[in-house]
């Protein structure tokens, strides 16, 4: 009977990577679509603030996506400027 190993008992591997084979399945796969790109770059934005919420939850954050004709620029700020009277 095969059981699963506690934490005591694991061991470690190692594994080799093609990184050039990586990039290929990415660029041309993954990223094939602008479309696809541009939402991973969202997603790490959001991520970035869901770390930053968690590690302070009254920090203030802002996700800025703008567009103007074929360019679309992502940013984000950690700390969003006070407002002004």
């Amino acid at each position: 009977m095969n059981s699963v190993p506690s934490a005591s008992e694991a061991t470690a591997s190692t594994f080799q990577v093609d990184l050039r084979g990586l990039v290929d399945l990415l660029s041309h796969h993954l990223y094939s679509s602008p479309r696809v790109y541009i939402r991973e770059l969202l997603q790490n934005a959001v991520d970035a603030t869901t770390a930053r919420l968690a590690l302070d939850p009254d920090a203030p954050v802002r996700i800025r996506l703008a567009a103007d004709g074929s360019t679309v620029t992502a940013g984000h700020r950690a700390r969003a400027a006070p407002r002004r009277p």
